[in-house]
C-alpha cells in the first residue's frame, strides 16, 4: 500500500510538472494513478500465483513475488524525499531532483532483475535469453505501453 501511494504521488507530481493534458487537478490525478498502479500490481500478483500453481512452481513464484514487493517497498521509501521536493519545488533544484529520481528508480528496477534471476534460475532451468524475454514481455513492455498512453 505504501509503494502504491508513494509511486502514485510521484507520478501525479510528474504529470503536473510536465503539464500533461489529463493532469489538471493533483487530487484527481492522484486518485486515478492509485487505481491504475494498484490494479496493475494486483493483476500481476494474481497472475504470478496462478502461473506458479498451474506449472507447479509455487516456490519460485512466491520468491519472485517477495523480491518484487521488497524492491517496491524500497522504491517507495526512497521516493519520499523526492515527493517532498516535487511538492515544494525549487526551480533551480527540480531538474537535478528529477534526474536523480529517474536514475534511482531505474537502478532499483535493474537491481530487482539481477536479484530475481538467481532464485528463478536455480528452480527453473532457463537461460539468460529466456529470462530477458520474460523481462521484456512482463516488465518493460507494460511500462512502455503506459508511458505511451500517458503521452
Amino acid at each position: 500500500i505504501f509503494f502504491v501511494i508513494s509511486i502514485s504521488a510521484y507520478c501525479s507530481f510528474l504529470a503536473l510538472y510536465y503539464h500533461l493534458s489529463f493532469a489538471t487537478d493533483f487530487w484527481t490525478t492522484l486518485f486515478y494513478t492509485i487505481i491504475l498502479i494498484a490494479s496493475v500490481y494486483t493483476v500481476k500478483y494474481i497472475f504470478l500465483h496462478i502461473v506458479g500453481w498451474i506449472f507447479g512452481i509455487s516456490n519460485v513464484s512466491d520468491t519472485y513475488i517477495f523480491i518484487v514487493f521488497l524492491i517496491n517497498k524500497m522504491i517507495g521509501i526512497f521516493l519520499i524525499p523526492v515527493i517532498a521536493l516535487l511538492a515544494f519545488p525549487t526551480p533551480a533544484l527540480l531538474p537535478a531532483v528529477l534526474t536523480i529520481s529517474y536514475i534511482l528508480i531505474a537502478g532499483m528496477l535493474f537491481y530487482r532483475f539481477i536479484i530475481s534471476y538467481r532464485p528463478v534460475r536455480s528452480e527453473i532451468k532457463l537461460n539468460r535469453f529466456q529470462f530477458f524475454l520474460y523481462l521484456c514481455a512482463f516488465e518493460i513492455i507494460p511500462i512502455l505501453t503506459l508511458a505511451r498512453l500517458v503521452s
